[in-house]
């Protein structure tokens, strides 16, 4: 349960950055820690008490594996998830860089860009 609160806190913590912050490097925070509370969601989520992931236990698997074992693809989600946002803060980061060779500041203005 505590996990459960302590990502949509993150979540939570994440949007309220994206909306209100105007520095860019705050911004691409901002994304991170919202993906952060998003996976730790996901994996809460799928998590059931006394059940083992399908690769930990061959044996068990061999003979009746359905009530033994918890669904893999939550795991999967936030894998790929994280493969994601890896990608998209580089490219966030790379955007940084080049606005400010552009205009030497992070502070984006009030009208948009």
């Amino acid at each position: 349960m505590i996990i459960l609160t302590i990502a949509i806190i993150l979540m939570a913590l994440g949007i309220w950055g994206l909306l209100f912050q105007r520095n860019m490097l705050k911004l691409v925070f901002a994304f991170n820690i919202f993906e952060t509370g998003l996976n730790l969601l996901i994996v809460s989520v799928g998590f059931i008490k006394g059940k083992t992931a399908p690769i930990l236990d061959l044996e068990l698997l061999r003979k009746n594996p359905l009530p033994h074992v918890v669904d893999p693809l939550p795991s999967v989600l936030v894998l790929t998830s994280i493969v994601i946002g890896v990608v998209i803060t580089a490219v966030m980061l790379v955007f940084v860089v080049l606005y400010y060779r552009k205009t030497g500041s992070l502070e984006l203005p009030e009208e948009g860009i």
